[in-house]
């Protein structure tokens, strides 16, 4: 269902006045579109001048207007909740305009229209009315002026929603529009002419800020049977000292009755719902799907706030609630059209707090079957602009600029456990298994530069963090092994085998990463889906997911920890303050065996099969 806006304002351009009225229409863009339509209506007067009066209207509606589409995947009744929430916390902040002195009186109504959903607020004397075949009524009425005087807080209150039928025509005004007379305004209205007349005779109207939306059709003048009445009965607004309701959405004299179901929803104070005009579509138990509906778009309401004040762990555990609903919701075979559309909306926040990216493009890094049909790679290793595939006793070196490499072994029986390039020397590969670590290729008159003793225990990873070595053993513990370089010579000497464990952390981190963290933390795996950090050698923090991980992956100047799940064909990404930041996601990633990601944060390597392939980020 489509409306065609006209907009008005009205403005008293006497000498002494400094009154202002704006109106503003915001279509949203592509990427928007799930939200719809924005209108704000808008007058303002003080003894400010009437530059200052136009800045506060223009700073509140571009407030109002950022925050509505700052969100896309929110309903728009969660979007406008946000977005009325950050004007009043504007308003709060604007102490020099909320003294007696200024005489203020902010009248601003808003209006959300997202197909036949209709969410309004309002702040100071506004009106919204709809008009229904012959009949002109309230949705809100215009009362209660806010003004500098009044001890009551600037905000606005509560939303109310409900939905259209297919030729209502929508006016949002301020309360100079009372005094066109009723009938007359009807005949306007129908006519759509209401601007046009306005422009022309004025009605002595001195200021006017106007949005009418008339449907696309052409307007046929039908009275419809009037649907049940709901009364409305805002909820408890919060306010700073004390709890209450300010002002009721009363109606003037002439106005008739509200048609449309609706429900006030408490901006201030956060609480949520919905009023929905569900029509049935086949028998079966009404009540419980209509109760179910209800649920799942309460809950997906609290689910956007939690979005929004980043609690993505309680925003998880309420979407598994609200899917379970609404999969009971698809076995009583009831509101399949309200069905589908809660379904795609929940689909769109699970995206969102899964936080899920498509990889676009991959590519083909270097083709290992080409170069020995024996070698059976299993990890990677990065490099100096090379990528270093190992497996068993062989390793290859891959040249990423001259896309050239080779295969070395090292003594028949040796099985690699790590591959690190030296930091200060690209030219060395350090290589360690379980009972040594070797400089390969091999320094002057040294190849393995430490040997385990009886009594250590064997390695099962390592990691090179500045010049030192840390050492996961089979025990389950984590060791620390100094080295040095020569200034003379490229000699390197090794320091004492030091345990970096705290003595009381014996859990088996059997899949450590082979990489540390710059402020000297180690992430590793205490498990398939626990992500671990280690501080001055005890565990500081942990992060769980569903996915099963083989390989984390991090680098001291990187901004994020990443986990490879082959079996989702996933990487994930976390902050080093372990917050969830991404999930790449490819086809190519099922199945494979390891990954690495450059210095800069920018590509992706992993190794499936005998190929390795890369894609950016």
């Amino acid at each position: 269902m489509e409306f065609i806006p006209e907009e008005l304002a009205i403005l008293d351009k006497s000498p002494l006045s400094s009154s202002y009225t704006e109106t503003f229409v915001y279509t949203p863009s592509e990427r928007e579109a799930n939200l719809g339509h924005l209108y704000i209506a808008a007058e303002v007067s003080s003894n400010k001048s009437k530059k200052e009066n136009a800045q506060l209207v223009a700073e509140l509606a571009n407030t109002l207007k950022n925050e509505y589409y700052k969100n896309t995947i929110v309903t728009p009744l969660s979007a406008l909740r946000f977005a009325l929430k950050r004007a009043n916390i504007l308003l709060a902040a604007k102490k020099n305009w909320l003294t007696p002195s200024t005489a203020l009186k902010l009248r601003m109504g808003a209006a959300a229209l997202k197909d036949r959903n209709l969410h309004l607020a309002k702040l100071g004397e506004v009106s919204a009315l709809i008009l229904r075949g012959d009949d002109l009524q309230s949705i809100i009425a215009a009362s209660n002026a806010v003004t500098s005087d009044t001890t009551t807080s600037w905000s606005f209150e509560n939303i109310v929603s409900g939905e259209l039928l297919e030729n209502d025509t929508i006016v949002l005004a301020t309360n100079q529009i009372h005094k066109i007379n009723e009938s007359e305004l009807i005949y306007k209205l129908q006519k759509r002419d209401l601007v046009k007349y306005l422009k022309n005779s004025g009605e002595g109207i001195k200021n006017l800020a106007l949005v009418v939306l008339y449907p696309k059709r052409p307007l046929v003048p039908l009275s419809p049977p009037l649907p049940p009445l709901i009364p409305i009965t805002p909820f408890p607004i919060e306010k700073r000292g004390e709890t209450g309701v300010r002002g009721k959405m009363a109606k003037k004299k002439w106005v008739k009755p509200i048609i449309l179901v609706l429900v006030a929803v408490t901006v201030a104070a956060g609480v949520a719902g919905v009023a929905f005009k569900i029509k049935r579509e086949i028998a079966g138990n009404k009540k419980e799907a209509e109760t179910l509906v209800q649920e799942v778009t309460d809950l997906k309401e609290k689910i956007a706030t939690l979005i929004e004040v980043k609690n993505e762990t309680e925003a998880n555990e309420l979407l598994a609630s609200a899917s379970q609903k609404l999969e009971r919701l698809g076995q009583l075979g009831l509101f399949k059209t309200t069905r589908a559309t809660l379904s795609q909306e929940l689909a769109q926040i699970s995206q969102s707090l899964l936080k899920l990216e498509a990889v676009s493009n991959v590519f083909t890094v270097l083709a290992l079957e080409n170069n020995s049909a024996d070698f059976e790679p299993s990890e990677l290793a990065l490099g100096k602009n090379k990528i270093i595939v190992f497996g068993a006793n062989t390793l290859y070196k891959f040249d990423l600029n001259r896309k050239v490499g080779g295969l070395e072994s090292l003594e028949p029986g040796d099985r690699i456990k790590a591959v690190m390039e030296k930091p200060d020397d690209p030219n060395i590969v350090f290589v360690a298994t379980p009972d040594k670590i070797t400089a390969y290729p091999a320094l002057p008159q040294i190849k393995t530069i430490w040997a385990r003793a009886e009594n250590q225990p064997a390695l099962a990873q390592i990691s090179l963090y500045r010049e030192a070595f840390y050492l996961l053993a089979e025990d389950g513990l984590i060791y620390k092994l100094p080295y040095s370089v020569s200034s003379t010579t490229p000699d390197i000497s090794i320091g004492d085998f030091t345990l970096w464990t705290k003595s009381d952390q014996t859990t088996n981190y059997s899949l450590l990463t082979t990489s540390l963290a710059v402020e000297g933390s180690i992430f590793g795996l205490a498990d398939e889906h626990t992500i671990v950090e280690l501080a001055n050698g005890q565990k500081r923090g942990e992060v769980t997911i569903a996915e099963t991980i083989a390989k984390i992956f991090t680098l001291a100047n990187h901004k994020n920890i990443y986990a490879l799940a082959p079996a989702e064909g996933v990487i994930v990404a976390w902050d080093k303050n372990l917050n969830l930041k991404r999930r790449l996601t490819h086809p190519e990633l099922k199945g494979a065996r390891s990954f690495v990601v450059n210095s800069q944060e920018r590509i992706v390597y992993f190794l499936k099969d005998k190929t390795v392939y890369s894609f950016e980020i």
